[in-house]
């Protein structure tokens, strides 16, 4: 019922690609409740009889809404613990001020980076709140995410020199002192505090709001670097040919290489647990590039390369969920069984 409602009168008239997301949000929980409503008409078909002789409405009635109750008080938990307010949907898209449209003309689709504006916190002063960026379009190396892996905070400081942003609370604004730094993990653009000394080696291309923007020479999302043995990985901070990346999908990643030596693919994918990737179709090894992203070795030659995302986890939690659901029918049937058995055996 609560679908159904939200579905009638909780949408609005979202920009195109938000009335999508909004849509697609609906699909999960509609295909739970056509499940368990499923399941349970087989186990009211299976034993409809027992329920039949058992049947109390009062009791009934009282552990329906027991149960109601409790799954509310759950998820109302879950939502305050996990720091989740309750979002809203509005008509309009999020007012973009005269900074952020300059931002957006100046950058385009590039990784933009924050500057070292704290020594405390990184860049968390400097550019657009983690994830604010996103409903206007901006890449930006920042993000608030309880689950980010707890490596980037406790090595970046070490690998590059400045400071992660705050750890107890997930924000990983971290600062971008140079352009080397920056180019380790395709950062294109940084932002910086008007009139503070940008990032060195770095390009100062226009003022955005009360803050400067410079370019990155070099950076890009995925590189070659020729590889000098096939034993040990380039340097750090090889320099290397930028090459093309496509996203054909959320979960997708597709890159074209063509060299005629050895190389070391250089990806700015984040090397989480579950990316599988193939070249020309067979399975290739990637390796975490600093912690953080992925490289691999590719031999001479054309070669596309394309990674897929499905964690094990994933795979793992359906096998779960099928055995769950596999062993209430075996009980359901086992049960049936022994209440005809007994009616059976009954005397008449």
């Amino acid at each position: 019922v609560d679908l159904v409602l939200l579905w009638l009168y909780a949408r609005t008239s979202l920009p195109a690609y938000s009335a999508h997301l909004q849509v697609s949000s609906f699909v999960w929980p509609a295909a739970l409740t056509a499940v368990f409503l499923a399941f349970l008409a087989a186990l009211l078909v299976v034993d409809r009889k027992s329920i039949g002789a058992t049947w109390r409405r009062k009791g009934f009635r009282g552990l329906t809404f027991g149960v109601l109750g409790v799954l509310l008080a759950c998820q109302t938990a879950l939502l305050i613990v996990d720091d989740g307010p309750i979002p809203s949907s509005s008509s309009t898209e999020y007012a973009a001020t005269p900074g952020v449209v300059a931002l957006q003309r100046a950058v385009g689709s590039s990784l933009v980076g924050l500057g070292n504006g704290s020594e405390s916190s990184g860049g968390l002063d400097l550019g657009l709140a983690p994830n604010t960026n996103l409903p206007f379009g901006i890449h930006e190396f920042a993000e608030y995410d309880p689950i980010a892996p707890l490596t980037y905070f406790t090595q970046w400081r070490s690998i590059n020199g400045s400071s992660p942003g705050f750890k107890t609370v997930f924000f990983f604004t971290p600062g971008i002192p140079n352009a080397t730094v920056a180019r380790r993990y395709g950062i294109s653009y940084v932002l910086e505090h008007h009139g503070a000394s940008g990032p060195s080696g770095g390009v100062f291309v226009t003022r955005v709001g009360d803050e400067d923007l410079y370019r990155i020479p070099g950076a890009a999302e995925a590189t070659l670097v020729p590889e000098k043995s096939s034993v040990r990985w380039p340097s750090t901070d090889a320099s290397g040919k930028a090459v093309p990346v496509k996203l054909p999908g959320p979960s997708q990643v597709r890159v074209v290489t063509n060299a005629s030596s050895p190389q070391v693919l250089r990806l700015r994918v984040a090397s989480f647990p579950g990316w599988q990737a193939t070249i020309d179709g067979r399975p290739l090894a990637m390796t975490p590039y600093l912690s953080m992203m992925l490289q691999a070795h590719i031999p001479p030659g054309e070669h596309v390369i394309e990674l897929h995302y499905w964690p094990k986890r994933f795979t793992e939690g359906l096998v779960i969920a099928a055995c769950a659901v596999l062993g209430f029918v075996v009980a359901a049937i086992v049960v049936r069984r022994r209440y005809i058995r007994v009616e059976r055996e009954r005397p008449v």
